[in-house]
């Protein structure tokens, strides 16, 4: 379950990554 979860959290992070959005969102590296 917790693996599901976390491939759940982690794609859309790295579309917004992909998007440049996560940088803006996170604020920090």
């Amino acid at each position: 379950a917790d693996k599901k979860q976390i491939q759940c959290v982690v794609r859309p992070l790295q579309i917004l990554r992909a998007d440049g959005t996560w940088e803006n969102i996170g604020g920090m590296k």
